[in-house]
């Protein structure tokens, strides 16, 4: 399957960096924290709450980005480029659009350019330059060529070369096979009122700082203590929509930088959080949920909910929705069980069905 993003994942910028040294992860950490302290967010609320201030964020979306990242071993191998070119082309598109996800831009596709050419072996779309291998599930295939509009083409390989003005999509002919055509799906940012669905392949965002709501339209933010819909991003920034005597409100947001002290929603209906910069984060203790200190000093194995809570060359390992994570090293050997790639001296972390577990492996040679 063809990853043409620049990255997979969230997931995760007009603020980081300059346009001459802007590296990938400088503009997607300031698109996702944009998005995340500006935007309708859907569901993500409590998680803009944790992170909080733009400095939190980056910090806690950098650490996840780079953790996941398996770019760099391809890059390492000479068998995929940055392409300065495209990424200044996707942070204007960005900074254009702050409230459209990076992954809907189609200026934001093929940041990083496979160096393999066609008819070569390969083991994953990021090798080749049309960004389109045959392999399955890690096994060699081969790079299929890039086709230009009006050209035939593969549609589950996608392999249409990129497009200069608008996004690219191979079209199924209804036989097995495709034509690459402009592809008439994309984003459109809309205001008060408005249509906010995903009909007709066009996905629709509101501008800041309205939200969708449970109906599909743009709408005002709640204000503070006034009703609202916890299962949308209703609620003006500051505050979260959370269980009230008799119906949901916008609860006021409080920041915990002491350790021991009660998180989560309060007695007197406030919502607290634990500033992570403060290396605390909000668990379960005998005393209740209260914030808790980080355990360890930065070491193998100690908690952490950002890289900068570990001792160098050591990464943090964390899953948001489970709080703290791990300091893992960086260099684990091939076979060695792991979580995301930055665990592995190879820099891939792939599923293995022998060991039915992730382990790290090398890039497979493929002939």
């Amino acid at each position: 399957m063809r990853l043409r993003a620049m990255f997979v994942w969230f997931a995760l910028a007009t603020g980081c960096g300059g346009s001459a040294t802007a590296t990938p992860v400088d503009v997607l950490v300031g698109a996702q924290c944009d998005r995340l302290l500006q935007c309708d967010s859907g569901n993500d609320a409590f998680f803009r709450e944790f992170i909080s201030t733009s400095s939190n964020c980056e910090q806690v979306v950098e650490s996840a980005l780079l953790a996941g990242l398996d770019f760099d071993a391809y890059v390492d191998a000479g068998q995929a480029r940055l392409d300065r070119d495209r990424l200044a082309l996707c942070k204007d598109a960005l900074a254009a659009d702050p409230c459209v996800p990076f992954d809907e831009l189609w200026q934001c596709e093929g940041v990083y350019v496979g160096t393999v050419p066609a008819g070569s072996g390969c083991s994953n779309d990021f090798q080749c330059e049309s960004a389109a291998c045959t392999a399955i599930g890690g096994q060699c295939g081969t790079c299929l060529a890039a086709a230009a509009v009006g050209e035939s083409c593969d549609p589950f390989q996608q392999n249409c070369a990129l497009g200069a003005t608008g996004p690219v999509g191979c079209r199924p002919n209804g036989t097995g096979g495709g034509t690459c055509v402009l592809d008439s799906s994309g984003y459109l940012s809309v205001g008060l009122g408005q249509d906010c669905s995903s009909n007709g392949g066009v996905e629709r965002f509101c501008v800041e700082p309205l939200h969708c709501d449970a109906d599909e339209i743009c709408a005002a933010r709640a204000a503070l203590g006034a009703a609202c819909d916890p299962d949308v991003d209703s609620c003006v920034f500051g505050s979260i929509c959370v269980d009230g005597p008799s119906s949901p409100v916008c609860t006021a947001t409080v920041t915990v930088t002491q350790a021991n002290q009660p998180c989560g929603i309060l007695e007197s209906g406030a919502f607290a959080r634990c500033e992570p910069a403060a290396g605390l984060y909000c668990g379960e203790s005998p005393n209740g949920t209260v914030c808790l200190a980080l355990a360890g000093t930065g070491g193998q194995n100690s908690e952490c909910l950002t890289n900068s809570d570990c001792d160098a060359g050591l990464l943090c390992v964390v899953d948001f929705d489970s709080l703290p994570g791990s300091c893992e090293t960086t260099n684990k050997p091939d076979g060695a069980a792991c979580d995301i790639p930055g665990e592995c001296a190879s820099g891939l972390c792939q599923f293995s069905p022998t060991a039915l577990d992730r382990v790290c492996t090398a890039i497979t040679a493929c002939p």
